[in-house]
């Protein structure tokens, strides 16, 4: 879509996805047949290679850098083992490729309640890690620490 609109991707600074299970639809399908995505993406493999942001990871793309944050699921604790996992292989992609990439574990929370919570000034664990993100992104290039952020117990923020 950059592209079409005559804009390069170079002018992106950052991406702050939520759950990335779906960056990798081959892999997303393989491991987890039970999801019914199946017929969301089609039989057709090339398409679902094709619509796989993770399987587009290359050097010198002008790919910004990542926060990835993660979820238990649509309800806490549905998975949340395997999300870490498979956010940590999207994290080891970007990096291979010389992208920043920093994880924030949010397993104690659904999907939804991420994205209801960005913002709360009392939210250090994913908001938080967001401020610092943009406050870094906007100040300096593409440089992230590349550190997993582990969940914290009460309001401390991660130091990753």
């Amino acid at each position: 879509p950059l592209r079409k609109a005559g804009k390069p991707l170079g002018m992106l600074k950052g991406a702050i996805p939520v759950d990335t299970m779906a960056y990798d639809i081959p892999g997303m399908l393989a491991a987890n047949p039970e999801m019914g995505h199946a017929e969301v993406f089609g039989p057709d493999p090339a398409v679902r290679r094709d619509a796989s942001p993770q399987l587009h990871v290359a050097t010198d793309a002008g790919i910004p850098p990542f926060l990835i944050c993660y979820s238990g699921g649509v309800a806490q604790g549905d998975g949340a083992a395997k999300r870490a996992a498979v956010e940590q292989a999207f994290a080891a992609t970007l990096r291979k490729a010389g992208i920043g990439a920093d994880v924030v574990d949010a397993s104690d929370r659904s999907h939804r309640e991420i994205n209801e919570r960005i913002g709360d000034p009392a939210d250090d664990r994913v908001t938080g890690r967001i401020e610092a993100f943009l406050d870094g992104v906007c100040t300096r290039s593409r440089a992230p620490t590349g550190k997993a952020t582990a969940p914290t117990t009460g309001g401390d923020r991660d130091a990753g």
